[in-house]
Formats: structure tokens, C-alpha cells, sequence
């Protein structure tokens, strides 16, 4: 989608601030939203008053909610967070697999892959659907002052916001026909895959289906000529985290979400 951010910069002896307003979470949630994108603390005595500009500007854009994350070894950064109102959300930990082509995937034998087709805008309504339905260990999700309606209306709007996108695929898995799961995934760059959102259908997510539905998008990005898969999961979904180690994926590097409320 063709969202345009208006990126505010403030740099100081004691601090660097970026930040803007995040325009598709504002036309979900029918307030403003703020991102603090890059925060790094030089001086943190002198930085509490020069933060005072972004304050006065959250103020003047009359702010609701405003997220930021930092790489999860950021500490003067996070106090320094918590000390503004911020408060910790989750750890997004990053799964990656590299040398999708050579890797010994064992857990292929025996597997019957699920059919994987492109959806287009006729799957809409059913993806849309699932969407807003099937999550609930992510973010917004598990930020009591957000709650699971405002979620559940910004999963559906992803869903119908990739389906529009040029740079994504929705991708629906079939099982004999019926629905059984879609993953978002772009590609960032050179025989790279990025797992954007992924989703087994209500009814598959406590009978091994996942495993199934993930291993055949693994086979699909194989055949694609794909080396190197990126997702991101919150830490909050021990389910899905414990699939990907018995998938092989190894972890970078978490990062820690805060959000800050009005």
C-alpha cells in the first residue's frame, strides 16, 4: 500500500529521536497512533529535557498511543523508556532459516504437502475473516488498555491492505479443497523470503496442523529457489516459538516492545 510517514528527527548532544505517525494503525484505531522508531541516549540526565520536544509534539498531534522497540541489550535506552511512561509489552524474537536449499529438513519424510495457491481478491471476505479471528498472543492482543476488538480490526486490515499490496502474497493452503491456513510473504531481497503474518484455520491449530501448513510453506519457498526465510513472532506465543525450533530455525538477536498510552 502506498502509505506515506512524515519521519520527525531530533538530534542533540544527548539524544537522537525519530519518530512519525503511523498512518494505517490511525485508520484502524480512529485515533493517532506515533512510532518512536530510532532512540539512542548519549547523556541521560540531560536527555529527560530535550525529550521534552517529542512530548510536545505527541501533545500537539494529540497522541493516543505511541510503540517503540529496541534491540533487546538496549537497557539505558529501556529505563529510560520506562521513566517517560512507557511500558514493556513482549520480546519479538526474529526465526531465520539460511541454506533452505541444503538443509536436511528430516521432519519432510512421510509428509503429504497441503496445496499452496495465490489468493486474489475473491478469498477477501474468508481471509478477512480468519484474520480477525485466529490471533491473540501478539501485541495489541496482549496489551490490556488496547483490547482484542481494536486487534482483531487491525488483522483484518492487514489482510485486506496485502492482498492489495504489489510487493506481497497472500498465500492460501488447502486441504482437499477446504481452507487451512494463509501466510503474508514478501521478497525483500535476492532468494529471501519474508513471513510477514502466518495462520493456521480455526479447528487446525491444536492437531499437528501447523506443523503441516509451515513445513509446506517450506517446500514452497524450496521450489521457489528461496535460501534464507525471516519471520518475527512475539514471545508470547510459546506455541508457535517451539514450532520453529522443531522446524530448525535458529534466533537473532530479540528486540523489546514498549508501548505508552494518553
Amino acid at each position: 500500500m502506498g502509505w506515506n510517514i512524515d519521519l520527525q528527527k531530533l538530534e542533540t548532544a544527548s539524544l537522537t529521536l525519530e519518530y512519525y505517525l503511523v498512518p494505517w494503525d490511525i485508520a484502524i484505531f480512529q485515533f493517532p497512533v506515533a512510532q518512536l522508531s530510532r532512540l539512542e541516549i548519549r547523556q541521560p540526565d540531560a536527555a529527560q529535557a530535550d525529550f521534552q520536544a517529542f512530548r510536545d509534539w505527541r501533545r500537539r498531534e494529540q497522541v493516543v498511543l505511541c510503540a517503540c522497540r529496541l534491540d533487546h541489550d538496549r537497557m539505558q535506552e529501556s529505563l529510560f523508556l520506562e521513566e517517560q511512561g512507557f511500558r514493556f509489552i513482549e520480546l519479538n524474537y526474529h526465526p531465520v532459516m539460511e541454506r533452505l536449499q541444503q538443509a536436511e529438513l528430516g521432519y519432510l519424510q512421510g509428509l503429504q504437502p497441503l496445496a499452496v495457491e495465490r489468493a486474489g481478491p475473491e478469498d477477501g471476505a474468508i481471509l478477512e475473516e480468519m484474520a480477525g479471528t485466529v490471533f491473540g498472543k501478539e501485541r495489541f492482543h496482549t496489551d490490556p488498555r488496547i483490547g482484542a476488538t481494536l486487534a482483531n480490526l487491525r488483522y483484518r486490515a492487514w489482510m485486506r491492505n496485502s492482498l492489495r499490496d504489489e510487493k506481497q502474497q497472500v498465500l492460501k493452503f488447502l486441504d482437499q479443497g477446504k481452507l487451512a491456513g494463509f501466510f503474508i510473504v514478501e521478497y525483500p531481497a535476492d532468494r529471501t523470503c519474508y513471513w510477514h503474518l502466518a495462520a493456521a484455520a480455526p479447528g487446525n491449530q491444536s492437531r499437528g496442523f501447523g506443523k503441516r501448513i509451515w513445513t509446506t510453506m517450506l517446500l514452497h519457498n524450496r521450489n521457489e529457489g528461496i535460501e534464507r526465510v525471516e519471520t518475527s513472532i512475539s514471545s508470547h506465543n510459546i506455541r508457535v516459538m517451539n514450532l520453529y525450533v522443531s522446524l530448525g530455525f535458529r534466533f537473532l538477536n530479540p528486540q523489546t516492545t514498549f508501548h505508552w498510552h494518553a
